[in-house]
């Protein structure tokens, strides 16, 4: 009985890490110029690794501070143009991640828009479609 159980832990161990190492190369890494919202947590300027796990938990670690954020994010299809990049909306001087869209890292997700920003976007009497800033990553 004991072998069983410690083949089921070995296997689970394995199972486990085998999850950890592919998170690891759903990564993206770039410069962010400005500082951002990203659904409800403010972000400063620098650069940035962000991680994306299927289960919908991106990691936003800010390399310049050290400052690390943890959400819940929804699927997003990617895109076939081997490009990788970051959306965001504008509103007046404040900037809101929408988006990220990155098809060689399987990095694709997006962001609801959370009352900040539905507030910024009253504010700002957005008429026509909303002014976007793309920040490209690698």
């Amino acid at each position: 009985m004991k072998k069983l159980i410690v083949l089921a832990l070995l296997a689970f161990a394995g199972f486990s890490t085998g999850r950890l190492a592919s998170a690891q190369t759903r990564q993206v890494q770039g410069q962010v110029p400005f500082d951002f919202t990203a659904g409800s947590a403010r972000l400063s300027a620098g650069e940035y690794r962000i991680t994306y796990d299927q289960s919908g938990l991106a990691s936003f670690h800010n390399l310049t501070n050290g400052h690390t954020v943890l959400m819940f994010v929804g699927a997003d299809r990617g895109v076939k143009d081997g490009s990788c990049k970051l959306i965001f909306s504008l509103y007046g001087d404040q900037h809101f991640l929408k988006q990220s869209v990155c098809g060689p890292a399987n990095v694709n997700f997006f962001l609801p828009a959370y009352s900040r920003e539905k507030l910024a976007r009253e504010r700002a009497a957005i008429t026509e479609d909303d002014p976007q800033t793309i920040v490209a990553m690698k």
